[in-house]
């Protein structure tokens, strides 16, 4: 038995009808849920040679996420930023540059290409 060929275009169109609702959907969710957080700078903290620059955040996640300090890298030899740095449940930092490459941060000693420290959690 053969379908007709109306009825396959019908339910091409349906199928990719709800495909694209479902895309829209999830694009919208996102930048409804983007507008919800917010990250503020707190700080920026040259390298004592002045070629790097650590950039302190502060990241709101709002209610269902804890506040979280955030630590990005820019400078020579690092493409846009580099986040080295992430802990939840603080709001403040303290930053100090070691040499040209080593930074500590709250404690957490790293060097700037190579390192990088996510708080394990809770």
């Amino acid at each position: 038995m053969k379908m007709p060929k109306r009825l396959i275009k019908t339910i091409g169109i349906v199928l990719t009808s709800v495909a694209g609702c479902i895309v829209l959907f999830v694009v919208a969710f996102e930048i409804f849920m983007s507008h919800m957080t917010s990250q503020e700078l707190i700080g920026n903290y040259p390298s004592p040679d002045g070629e790097h620059t650590a950039y302190i955040y502060l990241y709101d996640g709002g209610a269902t996420t804890p506040f979280s300090i955030l630590c990005d890298v820019k400078g020579e030899r690092i493409f846009g930023k580099r986040r080295i740095y992430v802990k939840d449940h603080i709001d403040t930092a303290t930053v100090e540059w070691i040499d040209e490459r080593t930074v500590r941060i709250n404690g957490v000693t790293l060097d700037i290409f190579d390192g990088k420290y996510t708080d394990p959690g809770y």
